[in-house]
């Protein structure tokens, strides 16, 4: 009976481990199948992760460019609202002298009226001397001979007036495609361009002239830094303005550095003969 016991027991054992042994078996199936289930879905948040990174990357290289594109299109905006302005100011310079010049027209053209009606009246009392045979022909020659002289001197007047007025537009200076890069030289003694004010010590102007300078006329560059303040410059610059259209020069501060910000550079046209000066054109440039 005993005997049955322990069999009976080690059937049930057996029993109790080959359920145990098959439970274990169906659990290691579904955590295999859950952990290669977590394993694709990490393989996938992986693969879509490197695909946001490379879409993100290209989004950024794209919002650069676009970037660089505003800035080229506010830079030429800029230098294009300059040519506008500067065009402007030289059509007020012409319109001025045109008015002059019209004025003076308009005054020469009086006195060749008044003058020719002093000369009619001459010869038509010229004409009654002669019929009456008065001894005062020879003193009425004269007068007629004077104002003729003083009509042909206003006429030849009035020709040069109209002749200045028609070289107005032509003579007036003026400057275009003003450009302002500042830079340092290299060790090479070669203009290296920069955008910081630590590596700045001069600014390269580049600039196009209507016609070249006369003797009497002189360039003048004006600094104005971030703060509003005129920069002083050294005056060698003004020496390297060549008799021609196409300019390239170089602006140097005398004992005064660079800063970070926005400066301002104006180009005036000096008449040494007239002591006067006009605003030519204008530019900008920054520096971090």
């Amino acid at each position: 009976m005993n005997k049955n016991i322990i069999i009976g027991g080690l059937a049930v054992l057996l029993a109790v481990a080959a359920f145990l042994i098959y439970g274990l078996n169906a659990s290691k199936k579904t955590v295999d199948k859950t952990a290669k289930s977590r394993l694709e879905r990490i393989k996938r948040m992986e693969q879509d992760s490197i695909a946001f990174v490379k879409q993100l990357d290209s989004l950024n290289e794209q919002a650069a460019k676009l970037e660089k594109e505003a800035e080229s299109l506010v830079k030429q905006r800029n230098r294009l609202q300059a040519s506008r302005d500067s065009l402007q100011r030289l059509l007020g310079v012409v319109m001025a002298r045109e008015k002059n010049a019209n004025a003076k027209i308009a005054q020469l053209q009086k006195q060749i009226k008044d003058l020719q009606t002093q000369l009619d009246a001459a010869n038509k009392r010229y004409e009654e001397v002669v019929s009456s045979g008065d001894n005062s022909l020879a003193e009425l020659r004269r007068e007629i001979e004077r104002v003729k002289q003083e009509r042909d001197e206003a006429l030849r007047k009035l020709g040069q007036a109209k002749n200045e007025t028609k070289d107005i537009v032509a003579s007036a200076l003026s400057v275009f495609s003003v450009q302002a890069v500042p830079g340092e030289l290299d060790r090479r003694g070669q203009f290296s361009p920069s955008r910081r004010a630590r590596n700045t010590d001069r600014v390269q102007l580049t600039f196009k002239l209507s016609r070249a300078p006369q003797p009497n006329e002189e360039i003048v560059v004006k600094l104005t830094n971030p703060k509003g303040r005129e920069v002083p410059l050294k005056p060698k610059y003004r020496s390297t303005i060549a008799p021609k259209t196409d300019q390239v020069i170089y602006i140097e501060p005398d004992g005064v550095e660079f800063e970070s910000g926005t400066y301002n550079v104006q180009l005036f046209l000096l008449d040494v003969d007239r002591a006067t000066e006009r605003l030519l054109n204008k530019t900008t440039f920054d520096l971090r």
